[in-house]
Formats: structure tokens, C-alpha cells, sequence
């Protein structure tokens, strides 16, 4: 932290206006968000076509391999996201994997339940490592403002196992993963969840894509 710089530290948003004016900067006037500061409205899917994204078309299938539609990419889609699909059917459906090849699984909101999943690239932060098998209960959380919630981590050949012990749903692969203490709000260790290590409701893994925007 001692090498780090903030140059506007010291100065509140209106100052920082005047001089984005003053260098006749276009974002001078330009409205205030907690999204994607860069995409216009959060469109990230103009964004990505914009920037000459490659989108991949497939179908959408549920659980079971039914064909129940299909779509023009699959970048277009987050994991949990249940508006826009443009698929009816008889429930609510929810995005439940993205897969590789496509194809784009959805499934009822119970289905996006998770009943583990591993996470890897490990930064021990307030804690010490975990020792190969050790399990301590914490609380987990794996999205901007998610609700931490209670779960078991345990340490299976440098990779964390986590077992929620509450309803978690929609775990996306390829965003971080953020422990903290049950009883606490510091930071004990994060990592990444690893692609692949999912394990839903619907007792299948699903080798699913990093879909890290926009989730």
C-alpha cells in the first residue's frame, strides 16, 4: 500500500467535475453508477459486440436434454439471470450453467441451488492456511452484495471444498469467493470458484464457462 496513489483522495465528486470541465473531459457531466462505469446503461452485451466479441448461438436445455430453445450466444447470459430468455414454459425458468460448447442450461429456481463447490488460487488473508483435510465453518460470500452465508470449508489437496449450510444459489465459476469469520466482518481468505466444481441440486456437475460479467 505504501506505493499506491490516490490522486483525487482529498477532493469530493463536485471538485473532480469542475476539473473534468476544466480539461473539457466528455464524463464532466456524465450520470454517477455503481455498475460497469464503462458500458453505457450496463448494456454489456452491445459492449462485447462492439468490441468484436465472437458470440457463441446454441440451445437451451434443460437438466434432463431437452431442447427447449435456442439463443444467439451464450455470452449474452449469467448464471441465475431468469428475465430475458425469451423461453416460455409452464415455470419460471433461471440460468443454470453455461457451458463451453454453447448449450445453455436452464431449470427451475430450486435447481440453482448449489450443494458445493471448490474454490482455487487461495489468498490467505486473516487466517493461517488450512492444514490438507481441516474443516472450520464460516460464512461465504460469492457476489457484491451477497449476503454472506453460513458454510463448511474444508482443505482437499490445496483446493477449498465449500458445503453451504444454507440456501445458496446461483454460484457462478470464475468470480471470487470471500470468507469471513461467523461471528465477524473482517476478511480470513478468498479465492476463485473453480470452473467445473459446481455441484447443483439437479446431482450433476456441470462443466460450466467463467461468466464472470454481469453476473
Amino acid at each position: 500500500l505504501k506505493n499506491t496513489i490516490f490522486p483525487l483522495g482529498n477532493m469530493e465528486k463536485t471538485e473532480v467535475r469542475e476539473h473534468a470541465r476544466r480539461f473539457g473531459l466528455s464524463v464532466a457531466e456524465k450520470a454517477e453508477s455503481q455498475e460497469i462505469c464503462f458500458i453505457p446503461e450496463n448494456d454489456y452485451r452491445s459492449f462485447l459486440k462492439k468490441k468484436n466479441i465472437n458470440f457463441t448461438p446454441g440451445f437451451f436445455k434443460l437438466a434432463s436434454g431437452a431442447i427447449v430453445g435456442k439463443h444467439s450466444g451464450k455470452e449474452g447470459f449469467t448464471i441465475g439471470q431468469r428475465k430475458g430468455l425469451g423461453v416460455s414454459w409452464k415455470t419460471p425458468l433461471y440460468v443454470v450453467s453455461i457451458e463451453d460448447d454453447g448449450t445453455v442450461i436452464l431449470g427451475e429456481e430450486e435447481e440453482t441451488t448449489c450443494e458445493e463447490f471448490s474454490v482455487i488460487d487461495i489468498n490467505y488473508q486473516g487466517t493461517t492456511p488450512l492444514e490438507e483435510g481441516e474443516s472450520l465453518t464460516f460464512k461465504v460470500q460469492i457476489r457484491y452484495r451477497h449476503k454472506p452465508f453460513l458454510c463448511e470449508i474444508q482443505n482437499i489437496n490445496g483446493k477449498i471444498l465449500v458445503q453451504p449450510k444454507e440456501l445458496l444459489q446461483s454460484v457462478t465459476p470464475g468470480q471470487s469467493s470471500i470468507f469471513y469469520p461467523v461471528n465477524g466482518d473482517y476478511l480470513l481468505l478468498g479465492g476463485i470458484i473453480e470452473k467445473g466444481s459446481i455441484k447443483l441440486k439437479t446431482k450433476r456437475f456441470f462443466a460450466t464457462e467463467s461468466e464472470g460479467v454481469g453476473a
